[in-house]
Formats: C-alpha cells, sequence, structure tokens
C-alpha cells in the first residue's frame, strides 16, 4: 500500500527499481553466510553426484570392470575438487576474474556513473 498526503493522493511511487548500477552504489559486503551455504550446497551436489556416477557407470560396464569405472568417477572428483580450489573459488567470488584476464572485462555497467 502506498503513502497518502492530506490531500488523499498516493504520493507513493511503487517500489524502487533496483538495477545493476545502484547495486553497485551501495558497496555491501558480501554476507559469509551465504557465501557458506553455497559453498556448503555446491559440495553436497557434488557428493551426492559422484557415488551416483559412479554407481550408474560400474552398471554399464562389465563386471571386472567395475571397481575400475567406480575409482575412476572418483579420481574425476578429485580433481574437479582441486580446480575448485585453485581457480574456481576465485572466480565465483573474488573482485577480478584471476587468470582470465580481468581488465578486459568492465567494472561497471554500460551507462553506469556511480
Amino acid at each position: 500500500m502506498g503513502s497518502y498526503s492530506s490531500s488523499g493522493r498516493n504520493t507513493a511511487a511503487g517500489p524502487r527499481k533496483q538495477t545493476a548500477c545502484s547495486l553497485m552504489a551501495m558497496n555491501t559486503p558480501i554476507d559469509t553466510g551465504d557465501t557458506a551455504w553455497v559453498l556448503i550446497s555446491a559440495a553436497l551436489v557434488l557428493l551426492m553426484t559422484t557415488p551416483a556416477l559412479a554407481l550408474f557407470y560400474g552398471g554399464m560396464s562389465r563386471t571386472k570392470n567395475t571397481l575400475n569405472m567406480m575409482m575412476m568417477s572418483f579420481s574425476a572428483l578429485a580433481g574437479v575438487g582441486v580446480l575448485w580450489v585453485l581457480f574456481g573459488y576465485s572466480a565465483s567470488f573474488g573482485n577480478s576474474l584471476g587468470a582470465w584476464g580481468s581488465s578486459a572485462i568492465p567494472s561497471k555497467p554500460p551507462g553506469c556513473t556511480a
């Protein structure tokens, strides 16, 4: 509901639309609780997916190759974990994209003067 002046007219313009420019101008710090929730959720999905893929690929191979297929799935998990620690965290939560050349990426949206 909008606010009304003494003349009875609605003076509220409604909710203010937040653009990318206005969100950048607020310069709010990253909430540690939100960051922890994203990291825990990603870890749970990764840990949930790996045994499922191991059992799926192990079931499609011959009996003598089942353990090999499962170990390849778990070693792929280990590789993804190492890559996430080396590159993924800073690319997701850092101020720049690190080795990918942050100078090519504009720091402000076009038309933002704030």
